[in-house]
C-alpha cells in the first residue's frame, strides 16, 4: 500500500493562495523593468542614428545647392543669349525660369533645415525628409538647367546658320542679276568672269558652320563691287 504523504511534504507542495497574485505582480514588475531598461538603451541609439542621418542629408542638400549654382555659372554664355538671337524663343524663357527657380531653391529656405542633437527623434526625421526632398529637387534642376542651356545654344547656332545661308542666297541673287545686266557694260570683261566664278563657288558652300556661307557671301560681294566699279568707269561722266 502507498504511504500517506508526510506532513512536511504536504506543506512543501502547497502554497498559500494569497501568494499567487503577489507572484504575478512580481513578474509584471520584472518585465516592466526589463522593458524600461531595454528602451532606455535603444532610444539613445535610435536618436543618435537620426542625428547622423539628418546631418548627412543636410550636407548632401547643400552640396547639391552648390552644384546647381555652379551649373548656372558654367552656362553664363547661354544665359546671356536673348530671344531675337534664337530660332525658338521658348528656349530662352525656359532657361531664365530655371535659373530663377534654382536661385530661390538655394536661398533662405535651405537655412530652415537644421539638425540639432537637442531635437527629438521625430523632429530629426522630419528634417531629414525635408533635406532629402530639397536635395532631389536641386539635382533635378541642375540637370534641367544643363539641358536648357544646351537647347538655347543649339537654337542660337541654328539661327546663325540660317541667317548666314539667307545672306548668301541674297548675294547670289544680286550677283546673278548683275551678271545679266552688265553684259557689254564693263571696261574689263575679266571682272564679269570673276563674278561668274564667285557665283559657282558660292553654290558649293555647305556644312553646318555659318562661316562657310558668310565667307562665300563676302567673296560674292567683292566680285559684285568689282563689276560695279568697272561699269562706272565705262559710263561717261554725267550719264
Amino acid at each position: 500500500m502507498d504511504k500517506e504523504p508526510t506532513t512536511d511534504s504536504r506543506k512543501t507542495s502547497r502554497r498559500p493562495k494569497w501568494m499567487v497574485p503577489i507572484t504575478a505582480v512580481a513578474v509584471v514588475v520584472v518585465l516592466a523593468v526589463v522593458g524600461i531598461v531595454g528602451w532606455s538603451l535603444y532610444e539613445p541609439r535610435r536618436h543618435d542614428s537620426a542625428v547622423a542621418s539628418c546631418v548627412a542629408s543636410v550636407k548632401s542638400m547643400y552640396d547639391s545647392s552648390r552644384t546647381a549654382q555652379a551649373t548656372v555659372d558654367q552656362y553664363q554664355e547661354a544665359a546671356a543669349i536673348r530671344a531675337p538671337q534664337v530660332q525658338n524663343p521658348k528656349t530662352v524663357s525656359n532657361i531664365r525660369k530655371l535659373g530663377n527657380t534654382i536661385k530661390r531653391a538655394s536661398g533662405t529656405r535651405l537655412q530652415s533645415v537644421q539638425c540639432d542633437a537637442g531635437m527629438s527623434t521625430a523632429e530629426l526625421r522630419d528634417a531629414t525628409d525635408t533635406a532629402r526632398r530639397y536635395d532631389t529637387r536641386l539635382n533635378e534642376l541642375s540637370s534641367q538647367y544643363t539641358e536648357a542651356a544646351k537647347a538655347v545654344v543649339a537654337s542660337r547656332d541654328a539661327k546663325s546658320l540660317q541667317n548666314a545661308k539667307d545672306t548668301l542666297d541674297r548675294r547670289k541673287g544680286e550677283a546673278l542679276s548683275l551678271l545679266v545686266d552688265t553684259d557689254g557694260k564693263v571696261t574689263d570683261g575679266a571682272v564679269r568672269d570673276g563674278l561668274q566664278t564667285a557665283i559657282e563657288q558660292a553654290g558649293q558652300a555647305k556644312g553646318n558652320k555659318p562661316d562657310a556661307y558668310l565667307e562665300a557671301a563676302a567673296s560674292l560681294q567683292a566680285a559684285i563691287d568689282q563689276v560695279n566699279a568697272s561699269v562706272q568707269s565705262q559710263t561717261p561722266a554725267g550719264q
